[in-house]
């Protein structure tokens, strides 16, 4: 009988911060937490998500000021055609990080050569 009370007691807590739920959101892995909980949930993707970016655009201020920008830009619009392999970009990020000391990572590295090119292929196309 207690175990019985205490899966129906779950079912109305918070997960995370044992409060009684009167409302409540789901989370993306389907659990439902209280308001408050749900929130400090956003707050922190959100975080990362800013944070993200940052190093993105931090990077990609890097590579242009150290002009690696037209290798970024021939590796995509010369070899490859606007459609290299995976295993190319990861020899091509492996290349960053040993010969230019570029220490990305995968995820970003991806985001920021994408947006190394378009800039660059604005640049051109402006001029």
């Amino acid at each position: 009988m207690k175990d019985l009370i205490q899966k129906f007691d779950n079912i109305f807590n918070c997960p995370n911060c044992k409060k009684t739920l009167w409302r409540y959101k789901k989370l993306p892995d389907g659990r439902g937490v209280c308001i408050s909980c749900y929130d400090l949930y956003m707050k922190k993707k959100n975080e990362n998500i800013k944070r993200k970016l940052a190093d993105i655009e931090l990077a990609s201020r890097n590579l242009i000021n150290k002009g690696l920008s037209e290798l970024i830009f021939n590796f995509f619009e010369k070899k490859y055609n606007n459609n290299p392999i995976e295993s190319e970009v990861v020899k091509f990020w492996k290349l960053f990080s040993l010969k230019y000391k570029q220490d990305i990572d995968y995820e970003i590295f991806i985001d920021v050569i994408s947006k190394v090119y378009n800039i660059v292929k604005e640049k051109n196309d402006l001029d």
